[in-house]
């Protein structure tokens, strides 16, 4: 653990090769795979990371490119493109009242193998299901486009498999990333 336990900060919670049980994530992580999406093998390396929405996300991008960069995966972009949209959506958007920000956390888990990344994102803002939000039209002129859905397109071409399921009075989504071989 590389923050002091009870203390309220950008930390990354747990970096392991077997399942551990944290004691105050135990009820948010204890099935990993809440939606559908199951791994066949073991991972051969698990990161939970506990995020402020009020922080800025560019610490935990590089904390995970360096991590992937340990295990040399071949899915780097990918990974780091669905944790970087799917995060600073979390940030600008479950929080709508900025008071409240500073006080809000959200989960980030990530198993990662060879061939496959599992990522799953628990946060406690407003209902919000990435699967049904509405693509940007592409048929007008760029320029032109509103803001808002390119990044989850994105996140959504780049999967093998997403799912999102609100439970709990929490969001929880998933994307399985695999190496293509077709």
């Amino acid at each position: 653990m590389r923050c002091l336990k009870g203390e309220y900060n950008t930390c990354l919670l747990e970096n392991y090769y077997s399942d551990v049980a944290l004691p105050n994530q135990k009820d948010a992580l204890e099935e990993p795979y809440l939606c559908d999406i199951q791994k066949e093998q073991r991972p051969s390396k698990t990161l939970i990371y506990q995020v402020p929405v009020s922080n800025d996300i560019q610490w935990l991008l590089k904390e995970v490119a360096k991590e992937l960069e340990t295990i040399q995966s071949p899915l780097q972009f990918q990974v780091e493109l669905v944790v970087e949209e799917i995060a600073l959506n979390i940030c600008s958007y479950a929080f709508p009242d900025d008071a409240a920000k500073e006080f809000q956390t959200f989960h980030l888990r990530m198993d990662l193998s060879d061939d496959e990344a599992y990522i799953e994102f628990i946060d406690s803002g407003k209902p919000f299901n990435p699967l049904t939000a509405s693509p940007p039209d592409q048929t007008v002129p760029l320029a032109d486009w509103a803001i808002g859905g390119l990044g989850l397109k994105l996140v959504k071409d780049q999967a093998k498999k997403c799912n999102y399921e609100y439970r709990d009075e929490q969001n929880h989504f998933e994307v399985l990333l695999c190496c293509r071989n077709d």
